[in-house]
């Protein structure tokens, strides 16, 4: 398996599912024609290839990317997320609007005592552009392990009109339960897996160290009926959005109803969490060809 992947210091998903794939490193201002030539170096003549960039807009990484995701193909690999090039809030929730499924998206009709988040366009407060190159747009920072973007949850009325025509932030409905609950929806190729944990932070993560509950699924198989409705709107938003690698985080409300609140195609993974959840996603990663 081929990687082209931003280097991190943190713990990713993929390292654990594919130890043994040769990594491209994906730089800034790299092309389409450098990665070319780390292929051939490699001898690497198909299987999977994956783009792991962990960018809100990648199309340019490499710049070229449309002509490499051709190329590619073309040889005989099995591209992902080739073509998955925007991860913003804005771009999911247009995604989720066409498909018309239930959105935090404010329409305008809300009153203003309605509860609201505010948070970057860009993912994770912007902070991966910032780290590898100058970036124009807004990051939030906060030392919080729950809120490490610092996105703050409030009122509509009291979110300033700066900040609700500030093009680099968005505002959306906070969607809470009473029981806290979360979801994540890991996806690789015909595997998912979903998991479930309690979080009472106002600020809900999956992150480490919280108990889970997990359900190991195939695409196309049988679903459990309790977390039926959450897998099948998360697959029509990554199919929409041409991601079959990545995480979606989806939070339901009260009335069970299910909102996919972010996608994120490099998805971190502590190496002492779950096995059998590691085993279930290799398998669904073709067998690689290198030499």
């Amino acid at each position: 398996m081929i990687i082209y992947s931003t280097i991190s210091r943190f713990n990713y998903l993929f390292q654990s599912l594919a130890p043994g794939a040769v990594t491209i490193p994906a730089v800034h201002n790299d092309t389409a024609e450098h990665a070319l030539a780390q292929l051939r170096g490699i001898g690497a003549t198909g299987g999977n290839f994956l783009f792991h960039v962990n960018r809100t807009l990648s199309a340019h990484m490499p710049q070229g990317r449309a002509l490499l995701v051709e190329h590619l193909g073309n040889a005989g690999f099995d591209v992902i997320n080739g073509n998955l090039t925007d991860i913003s809030k804005r771009r999911l929730c247009q995604v989720i609007g066409a498909l018309e499924l239930p959105s935090v998206a404010l329409d305008g009709s809300e009153p203003e005592h309605t509860r609201v988040i505010v948070k970057t366009n860009f993912n994770y407060g912007g902070l991966p552009e910032r780290h590898h190159a100058p970036s124009p747009h807004a990051e939030f920072r906060s030392a919080d392990e729950d809120n490490p973007c610092g996105y703050r949850v409030t009122r509509l009325d009291a979110v300033s009109a700066q900040e609700r025509e500030n093009p680099d932030l968005v505002v959306q409905r906070y969607i809470g339960n009473a029981l806290d609950q979360i979801f994540r929806v890991y996806l690789c190729v015909d595997r998912v897996v979903v998991s479930r944990a309690i979080n009472r932070a106002v600020i809900k993560k999956m992150r480490s160290g919280l108990v889970r509950e997990n359900w190991l699924l195939q695409r196309g198989a049988a679903v459990p009926g309790a977390i039926a409705h959450i897998v099948h709107d998360a697959l029509r938003v990554a199919d929409a959005m041409e991601m079959a690698y990545g995480a979606l985080d989806v939070v339901i409300s009260d009335e069970q109803v299910p909102y996919v609140i972010d996608v994120n195609p490099t998805p971190t993974w502590e190496k002492d969490e779950t096995s059998e959840i590691i085993d279930h996603l290799a398998a669904g990663l073709a067998p690689s060809r290198i030499p």
